[in-house]
């Protein structure tokens, strides 16, 4: 069961681009994260941690952040 939740969780992750920790790795602790290929074939990885009620309280902010940089053209200079 747990094989098939986490492959459930990498197919969301490429659908959406966004992953999440939601007090998996620290209790109290939530946090959004992308990840990009950069110039040379770097890989460099943005991740947004808080306090599970302030990241809840900021979820849809933060998601739209890590979308901006993801869509940044500064990626590739």
């Amino acid at each position: 069961m747990v094989a098939e939740g986490l492959r459930r969780e990498i197919v969301e992750i490429r659908r959406t681009g966004i992953a999440f920790d939601r007090n998996e790795h620290t209790p109290g602790i939530s946090a959004a994260a992308i990840a990009r290929r950069a110039l040379g074939d770097n890989v460099i990885a943005i991740s947004v941690p808080a306090p599970t009620a302030r990241f809840l309280e900021k979820e849809q902010r933060i998601i739209a952040a890590l979308r901006a940089a993801a869509d940044s053209p500064d990626w590739t200079r």
